[in-house]
């Protein structure tokens, strides 16, 4: 029940701050209208806004509900990730573009902010499925798992050796558990491997 909670109120937050967020969007492409040219401060708040509300967006799949028969298309769960991934960090979907269950993407999300942690230098992520097991592979010059991270996926560890910046640990073991999404992990220097098996990808 607490788990639940929690996730209704990362919803109620993300869906709560997207329509603010985005009239402060809307405001900057009015004035920008307005005067016929962009400003360097204008061009400045608007990426802002553009980051804001795709980290909003994915933020709201990653740590929010997941209803019952809920899906996401292929376009969003892609979008979701070109909007906040750079070239620093660039994830690539080798998959159909069918919907996939809410949990799937959820599920997804959530060990991409794992890998991304890893990732010191940055590098690239492709995912990719077969059946219903969904495989994370990240090459980069350098892989630092933490093993008090992965402690917290591979089954529950205490909360007050976590920093808030690594909460998706915590949370990614928790809908693990929850329903019963088996991991194999393999890490080298160069590296890093998740595959989720039982995730009922259709």
């Amino acid at each position: 029940m607490r788990d639940d909670l929690t996730a209704l109120v990362s919803s109620r937050i993300c869906h709560d701050l997207i329509s603010p967020v985005g009239a402060i969007g809307n405001g900057v492409e009015l004035l920008g209208g307005f005067s016929g040219k962009t400003s360097p401060e204008l061009e400045l708040i608007g990426e802002s806004v553009a980051s804001a509300t795709a980290r909003l967006r994915f933020f709201r799949i990653a740590f929010g509900a997941t209803p019952d028969g809920s899906v996401i298309s292929g376009a969003e769960r892609v979008s979701g990730t070109d909007d906040i991934y750079d070239r620093r960090m660039t994830v690539v979907w080798q998959t159909d573009r069918a919907d996939w269950p809410r949990l799937a993407v959820k599920i997804a999300y959530l060990a991409l902010m794992c890998l991304e942690k890893a990732l010191p230098l940055g590098g690239e992520i492709t995912i990719s499925k077969s059946g219903d097991d969904l495989m994370l592979d990240a090459v980069a010059k350098k892989v630092a798992a933490d093993p008090a991270h992965w402690s917290h996926v591979e089954g529950p560890a205490a909360l007050d050796s976590l920093a808030p910046a690594s909460v998706q640990f915590a949370i990614l073991g928790d809908n693990l558990a929850s329903n019963s999404i088996r991991l194999k992990t393999a890490f080298t220097p160069d590296r890093a491997m998740l595959v989720f098996s039982d995730l009922q990808l259709g």
